[in-house]
């Protein structure tokens, strides 16, 4: 089930940018599937709002840390960390 969102729909409209540098291209992608599965595994949570809070804190705390460090500043480009958030 693929979900989405202004996120989703920034990352997929990053992952069509013709200036997007090659060497990210590969990495925007899997931040695609990374996105799709986070999102995925917040609908299936269950249990009383306590774990289900917990958890939901804990996979958005997973899945930010992915972005930004794994995607954006492990990237050899700068093309990533000059992106704005508009």
């Amino acid at each position: 089930m693929n979900i989405t969102t202004t996120h989703g729909d920034k990352l997929i409209a990053l992952s069509n940018n013709n200036k997007l540098p090659i060497s990210d291209r590969i990495k925007v992608k899997e931040a695609i599937e990374k996105y799709n599965n986070w999102r995925n595994t917040l609908l299936q949570i269950e249990g009383d709002i306590n774990s289900i809070i917990s958890r939901s804190v804990e996979l958005l705390n997973n899945y930010k840390n992915y972005i930004e460090v794994d995607l954006i500043f492990a990237s050899t480009e700068d093309f990533l960390y000059r992106q704005k958030d508009s």
